[in-house]
């Protein structure tokens, strides 16, 4: 049975030697084919590869993020995520983005809209699509089902 004198072989903190890790504040400045571009203190003047742990995207240009970096290299940044304004609308939608799909989520209503036409979703299960001219087209089979189905 250990009487506790022995010591653990893993170290208290998390980077050796470092009392904390460090964590600066940036804002993403570009997204292009070369990568990101931030801003932030101690920067170098050259553009270096960054590495993510969220997706980011050229419509996140502007945006806090918090970084840490590799073995506390300034020139190797790595982003750990987003910093959200605790201003900021709790019930703005929320999108989400993957590279392969987008999903969107509002609370009570969701309006996508694009001249006269409009695809409203509603949180009680309700979908409105509204437009001059609707035309629906299946290469398989284009099936209509409901409790109860009403044309005209």
């Amino acid at each position: 049975m250990p009487d506790g004198s022995a010591q653990s072989s893993t170290p208290h903190a998390p980077f050796p030697g470092l009392e904390s890790p460090p964590l600066v504040l940036a804002t993403l400045v570009a997204v292009d084919e070369q990568g990101l571009s931030l801003s932030y203190p101690g920067a170098p003047t050259e553009p270096q590869p960054v590495l993510a742990t969220i997706p980011l995207a050229e419509n996140d240009v502007g945006c806090v993020l918090a970084l840490a970096f590799i073995d506390g290299a300034r020139e190797r940044p790595i982003v750990i995520g987003r910093v959200r304004d605790p201003f900021e609308d709790p019930d703005a939608p929320l999108v989400v983005a993957d590279g392969e799909r987008v999903r969107v989520e509002a609370r009570q209503e969701l309006v996508l809209c694009c001249g006269k036409a409009s695809i409203t979703l509603r949180a009680n299960g309700r979908v409105v699509v509204r437009g001059t001219y609707v035309e629906s087209r299946a290469q398989g089979v284009n099936r209509i089902r409901g409790g109860t189905v009403a044309i005209n």
